[in-house]
């Protein structure tokens, strides 16, 4: 029999089909195919559906485990593996894993969660804009992420910026939280969990940012409690707040009053439902990964370092000093370093020092013979932008270079009229703009930005006295000013220089000016007759035949030792300079045919000529004389475009254009942008090219080897005008401070090492070479590394989850025979463990295809680096730890099912036993699979001796502790009970260990009174007649079913019969509002001592209870050993928005106005195709900031745009026009579009009520009432704006099937709280 259960050809399904197919497996269920079509089902980025029904989603993630499974030894098969997953009735992979096993349409990981986090000192922006985009490239790829701010300076503490002090953790909550809502994962936003230790300065303004509804509304948040606070609390102690958290020399303290902090917490907690509680001594006390904190497990730093005699690039006009120097003056420096960006800036070294004694340092020689010793640690950033380790660089590696150099303004700006001196300047080994080092020095110690018409003056007219006392901003006119007043006569400080300097400080001071502008080399030095200079011009002239330029004179001067520029009274001896001499050379023999033209054209001429075109010279131009290639009519066309000009006039050239599709589509998409990417490649490649046959034939190449190896790899190799390079020499040079290449490493020799601390950025600059430019002057080069103690190991884990569904293993349920299958039980959680394990396998292969894509990516390598990094790391991490979250669901049905009440003595007992049996089984599997697999990379035995949870196992089962000894374990640490909401849905049980959350409710259709067997239960206010029926629980059915009762009979019955059902079963009073909570909090601290990870529960109390009773749960949940608990008092989510101050009444009773936000010329846009009434409507949405700002729609007809386009940018041209780009595609004048004055009428009210800020919902409300020809036309706009309101958000409406007002928006779509209804159904 074939066990393939999958075909490998793949049918799209059109949405409707699979609802309706869906629909039918889940027995009717609407809100269960909802979510699994929604959330689960397979689908490409356009939206097409591969999959009809979750079998199909089944037989896909069991041929994925069976291909790994075929790897190890006593494998299980497809079928095998497919009838545990089958109809969500045993093992059931949860959220991630079930969307991305198998999936190739989607480059996702297969986790559920990550916990990323920094350093104690890495609270810079650099180290909190880290954690900002690893939070948003953990969110794209369908995680939740977990992220402790305890590492930020508390508020008001000093900060050595522009500030002074710091601002604090709120405003990242908000920033964090902020991300996380601009996320979306198939539309919905990501999960975040922020928390902070109650240890922290600002734990209160944390507790208290939740207060505000409008503020962090993307983030869940949590408050790590320390056994120290919470008896402080209780014993109404003093408590000691301090900054860093857990330091026991901490730089910042405060004594508060626990109890009075706790009692906010508790508020909160009553009147939000937030902060959620984290008994943090409990967490670290079990945790079996801590026993390996030091291996990466828990946050640490490598400590790289270098040697004393390392020059740093300082920022204060001192050019290098080396870092012992630095050391022993002890002072903080500013140094130059690369900003996020990979720009050149400046921050300051805090505290340069000796960071280790006596250890190894190694020798790293590069290409131009300079050697760098440093620690193998020791991070060097590569001209990919990845920082490696010493110990990890390989011959022909490329380092990142900056250069700095000596230049004139003439010099860098070629085009400038000046004759400055010169100028220190600092260029990137990019090969992008250079930056004048004054200009930035001068910025950073003045914290300001230069503008436009400011310049940086020298105090004493040194230009490369570059400290910053001799550096003053002013503007361009008191600067020219200053010169005239201070340069004349006895006031030039040149003059006064030689009287009043001393000799030491005058031969200084010429020992620094620039060789190029002193003696002979000046090209004003005269040392020629006028004679001398008219013989030279006929011998050239004669040269060339014809007349010579201002180039030609200087590079002929040059070789003749001739001045090459003149004096002003050189120039009127001369007749005109250069120029005028030129001239009269040519009057002289007789070329005077093209006397008065520029001498380069003339050149151009002769050499256009003899390569064979007809041309002549008009109007100082070059012309060619050739054939139209369409209508083959002559033409002329100027010299520079005498290959790429073929056609005569526009009409011409565009029917070449159009008929040739490539060139078509190259116009269309940007044909300019892309050139100038390309050349910029191009130029990277050629350098790219000189620098490996530099480092491969140990010697600069030669012109022609370069061409030939440009060549080999189909690479442009033309020097000219327009190629990167107008002449080799210039490529030589620039390849010079391109990069420079690793030729060996080697151990050198024990000593002393030193390092600094560097604000925001992490990284500075040290020397490694000096050497000449090409006009003689001075140039260094410098490579970046990263400073000690920046680089955290490991600080990014993940979980994968995967859960048991209870009430399956309960043989003839709600009967008096029903049982429990320990038996089965026990098998199945070992081949979950397996399965768990296999899918650890399968989310390595999600990585890797992660990193792959990375790399495919077209950004550059230092965008792209964070990103990298951190999958890196998670990889790294998946591999040592191996960690897994195998857990269950429908625990409240299992004791129902069973005949034993939830949130009772003999619940617990029995709760307790099944989560034993689960974790001695799991805790096997993984110690087999270590037999057969091997144990995670890490495990050691006796690290792990004393934990309390390894311990409990020792007591349970000395055999099972005997064989970890012996084999280790598969997997560091293994269960969890993590939120089920959604999976159980599909599981149509209960969620995780909560009990049923209603047992029945109320919905309400629509009935002919005359019919038989019908009861009118309501009339609506225009005469219809409606009847309630129940909705069940869904095993509270299977109960009925048990007990003979007849389903439809039981739904006619009234809600005081139905309630008498319910009091009779097992049920009754365990529901989320009315179960016992001291025996549901015993429960959960009963189960914890059996879950080595944390567990997912709310603890639900009625509207009515007090705060008194809210601490009493917490205070029971300490206790009780539980890791953590959140409380939820019904109701508490829609109070009125107050402050610590009493609350001020708005009034109601006027119209608040405001003002809109100005427009930007360009906005980003959302585009979707939108449905309504049958009709389909192109949607497009205008964001400012990520929220509606104006909105324009049109039949597609009216403006075709591709399905898969998602967004483009709206530019406003002028009033009421508006341009449409998408990708280079411009749709003009979208007001142009409208089929009918009442459409473009209507956007313009929608848009002017999303400027000045009107709720969405009640947009949605009016938009839905549309009446008359725009009915269609309104509600394409209002579903789709319906994608713009949070989850969460309540409607104004009121549920037409439970008459309750708990409507509120999830994934855009009104669903109810109460009862469940969907209006996406």
């Amino acid at each position: 029999m074939n066990d393939n259960l999958i075909s490998e050809v793949e049918t799209i399904y059109k949405r409707e089909d699979v609802f309706a197919a869906t629909l039918e497996y889940f027995g009717g269920d609407e809100m269960a195919a909802d979510v699994w079509i929604n959330k689960y089902a397979l689908k490409d980025s356009n939206g097409n559906i591969y999959e009809l029904t979750p079998d199909d989603m089944h037989k896909r993630i069991a041929k994925e485990f069976a291909r790994i499974e075929s790897k190890f030894d006593n494998s299980l098969s497809e079928k095998e593996i497919y009838n545990l997953l089958k109809n969500f009735k045993y093992i059931v992979p949860q959220g991630s894993p079930m969307a991305g096993i198998g999936n190739k349409y989607q480059v996702s990981s297969l986790s559920n969660c990550f916990v990323i986090g920094n350093d104690i000192e890495s609270d810079s922006y650099g180290g909190i804009l880290k954690l900002d985009q690893e939070l948003v490239q953990l969110m794209k790829r369908r995680a939740g992420v977990g992220l402790d701010l305890s590492f930020i300076r508390p508020m008001g503490s000093p900060v050595k910026n522009s500030a002074l002090t710091s601002t604090g953790v709120v405003p990242y909550m908000e920033r964090y939280s902020n991300s996380t809502r601009e996320v979306a994962q198939d539309g919905r936003r990501g999960a975040l969990m922020e928390s902070i230790s109650i240890n922290h300065p600002d734990a209160e303004s944390f507790i208290d940012a939740k207060m505000d509804e409008t503020k962090v509304t993307g983030a869940n948040v949590s408050v790590r409690m320390s056994d120290e606070f919470m008896n402080a609390s209780i014993n109404e102690n003093p408590f000691i707040s301090k900054y860093p958290v857990d330091s026991l020399t901490p730089s910042f303290t405060k004594s508060i009053d626990a109890k009075k902090l706790w009692d906010k917490i508790i508020y909160n907690a009553w009147f939000r439902a937030e902060p959620g509680i984290l008994f943090w001594d409990t967490i670290i006390k079990e945790s079996i990964p801590d026993c390996y904190d030091d291996l990466g497990f828990k946050t640490t730093s490598t400590n790289p370092c270098l040697a004393g005699e390392t020059m740093v690039a300082v920022a204060d006009g001192r050019g290098e000093i080396s870092i012992k120097e630095l050391a022993e003056q002890g002072e903080d420096v500013p140094v130059y370093c690369y900003n996020e960006n990979g720009k050149i800036s400046i921050r300051y070294m805090r505290n340069p020092r000796i960071t280790g004694y006596d250890v190894p340092v190694f020798k790293l020689t590069l290409d131009d013979g300079s050697v760098i010793r440093a620690t193998e640690l020791h991070k060097f950033k590569l001209k990919s932008g990845e920082y490696v380790e010493l110990k990890n660089l390989k011959p022909g590696d490329s380092l990142q270079i900056m250069t700095k150099y000596e230049a004139s303004i003439k010099d860098i700006f070629p085009k400038a009229n000046s004759n400055s001196q010169d100028y220190l300047w600092l260029k990137n080994g990019n090969n992008k703009t250079s930056k004048s080092e004054h200009r930035l020095i001068a910025e950073f110690y003045n914290n300001c930005k230069i503008e436009n018409g400011y310049v940086v003056h020298h105090k004493d007219y040194n230009s490369k006295n570059n400290s910053p006392q001799n550096l003053e901003i002013m503007t361009h006119e008191d600067h020219i000013n200053l010169h005239k007043v201070n340069m004349i006569g006895d006031k030039n400080p040149m003059r006064r220089a030689k009287t009043e300097w001393s000799k030491e400080k005058w031969a200084l001071y010429s020992k620094t000016m620039s060789e190029a502008v002193s003696g002979e080399l000046n090209g004003r030095y005269s040392g020629f007759s006028e004679e001398d200079l008219r013989q030279a011009s006929l011998e050239l002239t004669t040269l060339l035949q014809r007349r010579f330029s201002t180039k030609d004179w200087q590079e002929y001067a040059k070789g003749k030792g001739l001045p090459s520029q003149f004096s002003n009274w050189r120039n009127t001896q001369l007749n005109g300079g250069i120029i005028g001499m030129a001239k009269w050379a040519s009057m002289e023999l007789g070329f005077d045919k093209f006397v008065d033209e520029d001498p380069r054209l003339v050149k151009t001429y002769y050499k256009l000529i003899k390569q064979g075109y007809d041309c002549e010279i008009i109007d100082g131009n070059v012309f060619i004389n050739k054939l139209c290639e369409v209508c083959n009519q002559p033409m002329q066309v100027k010299y520079i475009y005498r290959e790429a000009s073929k056609h005569c006039n526009g009409i011409c050239e565009n029917k070449s254009k159009w008929s040739n599709p490539e060139i078509r589509e190259k116009m269309i998409a940007g044909n300019r942008i892309r050139l100038d990417k390309e050349k910029e490649l191009t130029k990277n490649k050629q350098l790219e090219i000189y620098s490996k046959l530099k480092f491969d034939l140990k010697r600069f190449p030669l012109q022609k080897e370069w061409e030939k190896a440009c060549q080999t790899q189909n690479t442009p190799y033309r020097i000219g005008k327009h190629s990167p390079f107008k002449k080799y020499s210039i490529l030589k040079e620039e390849a010079e401070s391109y990069n420079h290449r690793v030729v060996s490493i080697e151990f050198d020799k024990n000593e002393n090492v030193y390092n600094g601390t560097v604000d925001e950025f992490h990284n500075f600059f040290v020397a490694v070479n000096e050497s000449k430019t090409s006009n003689n002057k001075r140039k260094s080069l410098y490579i970046n590394n990263l400073q000690c103690g920046e680089i955290t190991l490991c600080n990014n884990d993940s979980c994968r989850l995967l859960i048991l569904n209870l009430y399956s293993y309960v043989i003839n349920p709600f009967t008096s025979e029903s049982k429990f299958d320990f038996k089965l039980f026990e098998k199945h959680v070992k081949i979950a463990q397996r399965l768990m394990d296999d899918l650890i396998e399968l989310e390595l292969e999600k990585i890797d295809a992660i990193l792959s894509k990375i790399e495919l990516d077209p950004e550059p390598d230092y965008i792209k680096y964070a990103e990298k990094q951190l999958w890196l790391n998670i990889k790294e991490k998946c591999i040592n730890g191996r960690r897994t979250g195998l857990g269950i669901t429908a625990e409240g049905d299992m004791l129902a099912a069973l005949g034993i009440r939830y949130g009772t003595n003999e619940g617990n007992e029995f709760s307790n036993k099944v989560h034993q049996i689960l974790k001695i089984a799991a805790y096997s599997a993984s110690v087999d699979m270590a037999k057969d697999r091997g144990s995670f990379p890490i495990y050691n035995s006796e690290r792990e001796e004393n934990n309390p949870f390894i311990q409990r196992i020792k007591e349970e089962d000395p055999d099972l502790y005997s064989k970890m000894c012996k084999y280790g374990r598969r997997n560091i640490a293994l269960l969890t009970i993590a939120p089920t909401g959604s999976v159980s849905i599909l599981t149509q049980t209960t969620s995780g260990i909560e009990p049923a959350f209603l047992i029945s409710y109320m919905r309400r259709r629509k009935i002919n009174p005359n019919d038989t067997d019908v009861r009118v239960d309501f009339t609506d206010k225009v005469g219809d007649t409606w009847q309630n029926y129940p909705i069940f629980h869904h095993k509270f059915k299977d109960y009925l079913i048990a007990k003979g009762y007849n389903i439809n009979e039981v739904e006619k019955m009234s809600i005081d019969e139905i309630n008498k059902l319910i009091e009779d079963s097992p049920y009754f009073k365990a529901t989320a509002n009315d179960v016992d909570w001291v025996k549901k909090v015993e429960m959960q601290g009963m189960i914890q001592k059996h879950v080595d990870h944390s567990i997912s529960v709310t603890v639900n109390l009625p509207k009515s209870v007090t705060q008194e009773l809210v601490a009493k749960v917490y205070e029971m949940g300490w206790k009780s050993g539980c890791k953590g608990i959140t409380v939820y008092r019904d109701g508490c989510r829609s109070g009125v928005l107050i402050s610590n101050e009493e609350s001020k009444t708005i009034d109601q009773s006027k119209i608040i106005k405001n003002n809109a936000p100005k427009r930007p010329k360009t906005l980003d846009c959302d585009i979707y195709q939108s449905t309504a009434n049958g009709e389909q409507w192109v949607v497009i949405v205008g964001l400012l900031e990520g929220d509606p700002y104006e909105v324009f729609a049109f039949k597609p007809k009216k403006i075709h745009i591709p399905s898969r386009t998602k967004n483009g940018k709206l530019t406003k041209i002028k009033k009421g026009r508006y341009d449409l780009d998408i990708d280079g595609f411009v749709i003009e004048n979208l007001s142009d579009h409208f089929e009918t004055d009442e459409q473009e009428a209507l956007t313009r009210m929608i848009s002017m009520a999303l400027r000045h800020g009107s709720d969405t919902k009640y947009i949605i409300d009016q938009l839905n009432k549309s009446e008359g020809t725009i009915v269609s036309f309104g509600k394409s706009i209002a579903r789709t704006l319906k994608r713009y309101i949070s989850d969460d958000e309540k409607s104004s409406e009121i549920c037409s099937n439970c008459e309750q007002a708990t409507l509120v928006y999830q994934e855009g779509c009104l669903r109810c709280t109460s009862c469940g209804l969907s209006k996406c159904g």
